[in-house]
This record gives structure tokens, sequence and C-alpha cells, in this order.
């Protein structure tokens, strides 16, 4: 069985964009835009799978977790680790 996957959809401004439509066009009964877009993965049983995914201002990340198999420590070791890791690159870019 699995037990930990990552998944990323790339940019997403490739496939959704925003600020296509003017909302306040008067000669439109109704008119929609898209604003943002949080996507999400589901852990079965047993697994952690992380999704990835960006636009060309921003990075997300969205983990999910079967905390009744994993280890609550080494889950919360990883969160920090993931929160800090550009931080990381960010440092050793610096350095070069």
């Amino acid at each position: 069985m699995q037990t930990c996957g990552v998944s990323s959809v790339g940019l997403r401004d490739r496939f959704i964009k925003g600020g296509v439509f003017r909302l306040n066009d008067s000669k439109k009964d109704f008119v929609a835009d898209f604003q943002d877009l949080i996507a999400s993965v589901r852990a079965r049983e047993g697994e952690m799978l992380v999704g990835a995914g960006g636009t060309n201002d921003n990075i997300f990340v969205a983990a999910s977790v079967d905390m009744s198999t994993m280890d609550a420590a080494l889950v919360s070791r990883w969160r920090d680790r993931l929160e800090h890791v550009l931080d990381e690159l960010e440092a050793r870019k610096a350095r070069l």
C-alpha cells in the first residue's frame, strides 16, 4: 500500500486565469470571474499525501495525513521542515 505521495499540478495560471471579465459590466445581468483556488488532497488509511501547485506570484502546498497511523511527532517535524524549506533555499542562494 502506498504510504506517502507527492503530486504537483504545476503552474495553475496556465489553466485558470483571473481578471478575464469585468465584474462591473453594466451590460450583463451576471458576471463571475475566478479569484482564487486552494486545491487539496485526501489521504486514505495509512497514507500521507502532499499536493503542490503555484501561480506566477506564489506556490501552495496542501498535506493530508492519516493521523491514526502516523507518528504525530514525526509529522510535526516534517511540517516544520516544509514550512522553512524555502527559507533554507534562499539562505543558500544568498551565500553563493
